[in-house]
């Protein structure tokens, strides 16, 4: 009953912040949100991260399910996804599914039990015992999504509808998580200009199968209450539109499109009305997406890849889409916030700060980029080493990026995401010297950057953080780099570390950092001798250990150690950290910044 009050008091409080801004529109204080990723939401497919056992309606969506058939089997077989050179994995995988069959028939299972039959399974083919799990091993990820997809099946409750995931913030362990949701809902209910429940369009086209998290977004957003609705905005459209006959566009083809742009097979047959509803949306076009942009306040981009969002939303040439132009009109006249998570934050970034171009990464962790260095090149698939699809001369692990930037609507230096978490630090400076570009964001897990843009100056912003953890800033204008590829190094690399509540001012080029009124600051350690050191700095969050323990102790330098080069930060005399201790939640959060800590990477 409690939570259930809670979310009428919300809706309640956005209708009435509703209502006074229809009266006295206003530029809006924030404009983006922009995401780390790691949003974990409890849904009737993700109870484990629900604080307890909630009770979904009878239709919800619980799991996936697959079921082997026959001519399913047959369709994985022949599929064009397998080339000539990959005749062998083909027969085997027709091999594997057909005993399958025999030993479980067509019985609906999880995708979870799918995955452990196929790799316990044995087969006899041409005198030869195939093992399952060589085989998945073996298989890549464009392949296993073909077979997958091909047996996933629809689901349908009573009255022939089908059953849909269904999300619950109430019941969602993580708060960080839900106060996004709902910050990204307060924005659009202090834009909107007229009586009514925010509308908040959900763009789900950075993922593989641009119809799979529709539910769900849908369903997130309507707990903050918001009106959500489902953009059907993806690169599979974007293709048919450009491929008119007789003045028409491409609608028809789809199903060809999803598959060979997005990898993602037999969408029509699994998910039935969202299919219809996309077909509708091609057909209608540019003018009556515009006209939805149009009356929206917010915008929601999710994650999976941002270079399927980019093709979503730029034409063929690189130039802006109608639907492109129309958002970053009322972004730029406050009409609009823009939000996304994981890819739908990287995405954002591109166009020029102090006149020099602003990149998109792609792809890439920062062992192969302190190896190789960035390459402006389409990020290799996810499994291209397995099948020997990766471009000549990339890794599958490559730091990529498009020269040319992303959407654009973040003009201010590079985005990543999901940051700490995977290690990107170096990944993201590496980037910046090798592009000349001066600053980088990198956005926690649960952790939204806040973007308060200036519409008389376009270079200057207002940045907050809010959520989990904190959003890392790298400033190259000082750094010294020398080498290439593998002899590359740095020097005097500026890093900020901006955690819960702390905001920053971009003007004129030059960040001030403005730490939270409740964090400490901690006071500089004279100590030389003290070195702090952490091992395997590349691996998962070793850099954010290693960072906090500086931050903590004040100590002058820390060296973190990787077979790749070594990384040292430094503490100099205009070095600040704060730290506190956040108590709304429970446990209560710890949270340590810094100001200019010097990095360096040496060989």
């Amino acid at each position: 009953m409690k939570q259930h009050l809670t979310r009428k008091l919300l809706a309640l409080s956005l209708f009435s912040t509703t209502s006074l801004m229809a009266a006295t529109p206003q530029f809006p204080e924030y404009s983006m949100v922009l995401v780390g990723g790691g949003l974990h939401t409890c849904s009737s497919q993700s109870r484990a991260s629900c604080s307890d056992n909630p009770q979904f309606a009878a239709n919800a969506k619980s799991s996936e399910l697959y079921a082997l058939s026959l001519p399913r089997i047959h369709d994985i077989s022949q599929s064009a996804v397998w080339p000539e050179s990959r005749a062998e994995q083909r027969q085997q995988t027709q091999a594997i599914l057909s005993q399958l069959m025999l030993d479980f028939g067509s019985t609906a299972m999880t995708e979870d039990e799918l995955r452990q039959r196929l790799r316990l399974a044995t087969v006899k083919l041409t005198g030869q015992t195939i093992s399952g799990e060589t085989l998945y091993q073996q298989l890549s990820e464009l392949e296993l999504n073909l077979m997958f997809d091909l047996l996933q099946q629809p689901q349908l409750a009573e009255k022939q509808l089908r059953r849909r995931e269904q999300a619950s913030l109430a019941h969602t362990k993580d708060p960080f998580s839900v106060e996004i949701y709902q910050k990204i809902t307060e924005l659009a209910g202090k834009v909107r200009q007229k009586p009514g429940k925010p509308v908040v369009l959900v763009v789900t086209a950075s993922s593989r199968d641009p119809l799979s998290a529709v539910d769900f977004y849908q369903s997130a957003f309507a707990e903050t209450g918001a009106e959500a609705r489902w953009l059907p905005l993806n690169a599979a459209y974007q293709a048919a539109q450009q491929q008119k006959t007789a003045g028409k566009a491409g609608c028809e083809q789809l199903p060809q499109y999803l598959a060979d742009i997005h990898g993602s097979y037999n969408r029509s047959a699994v998910y039935p009305d969202l299919f219809a509803e996309l077909q509708a949306f091609c057909q209608q076009g540019p003018a009556a997406a515009v006209a939805q942009i149009e009356q929206a306040d917010a915008i929601f981009f999710n994650g999976g890849d941002q270079s399927l969002t980019l093709q979503a939303l730029r034409l063929p040439d690189g130039s802006p889409s109608p639907e492109l132009k129309a958002i970053a009109a009322r972004l730029q006249a406050g009409k609009l916030i823009v939000a996304g998570t994981s890819a739908g934050t990287a995405v954002q970034a591109g166009g020029a700060f102090a006149h020099k171009p602003v990149p998109m990464i792609s792809n890439g962790s920062s062992s192969q980029a302190l190896q190789s260095g960035a390459v402006a090149a389409e990020a290799p698939l996810a499994g291209c080493e397995k099948n020997h699809s990766c471009p000549a001369e990339l890794a599958e692990d490559q730091l990529t990026y498009r020269a040319q930037g992303g959407l654009g609507l973040f003009p201010f230096g590079v985005t990543d995401t999901h940051f700490s978490e995977r290690g990107r630090e170096a990944r993201l400076v590496r980037l910046l010297s090798d592009t000349q570009t001066r600053y980088g964001f990198g956005v926690d897990e649960a952790t939204a950057l806040l973007v308060g843009l200036n519409p008389t100056a376009p270079d200057n912003a207002r940045l907050a953080v809010l959520g989990a953890s904190g959003v890392f800033i790298a400033d190259l204008a000082g750094a010294k780099a020398k080498g290439s590829s593998a002899d590359w190094t740095i020097s005097g690399v500026r890093t900020h570390y901006l955690s819960r509540d702390d905001q920053a001012l971009l003007q004129n080029g030059e960040l001030k950092v403005l730490f939270a009124p409740w964090k400490k600051p901690v006071s500089q350690q004279q100590n030389q001798a003290a070195v702090i050191k952490q091992d395997d700095i590349l691996r998962g969050d070793h850099y954010r250990q290693l960072a906090r323990r500086l931050c903590q102790s004040g100590q002058p330098r820390a060296e973190g150690q990787a077979p790749q080069a070594q990384l040292i930060l430094l503490q100099q005399q205009d070095s600040r950290a704060v730290s506190g201790a956040y108590s709304q939640v429970k446990p209560a959060a710890d949270y340590c910044s810094y100001q200019n800590f010097y990095l360096q990477i040496n060989r």
